[in-house]
């Protein structure tokens, strides 16, 4: 029986991506002068404010190689999850594949 997993984007999250990172192969260091951080193995290298969001970046372009790029169907698909200005609450902009 499979067990319902949900986890959330969260400070606890943080050192857990690190070690995932560190575990693919990828040193971590901070980018000189800023606040961001450089993940980089062979010819890799992604930068972001967070090493969860630095495993996003790996994660696309492991999936996406070269492609990362998004279309514009996804651009447009994306769009409709952003929220509304109109002030609408308990509405859910859910997309469905």
């Amino acid at each position: 029986m499979n067990t319902p997993v949900t986890i959330a984007s969260a400070g606890n999250t943080l050192p857990a991506a690190l070690a995932c990172l560190r575990q693919m192969g990828y040193s971590v260091s901070l980018v000189p002068g800023t606040e961001l951080l450089r993940a980089e193995r062979e010819l890799e290298a992604f930068v972001a404010e967070d090493p969860l969001q630095l495993l996003g970046l790996v994660k696309l372009h492991e999936l996406r190689g070269e492609s990362w790029r998004p279309t514009e169907s996804e651009v447009e698909d994306f769009l409709k999850l952003e929220p509304k200005s109109s002030g609408q609450s308990g509405s859910s902009n859910a997309i469905n594949e």
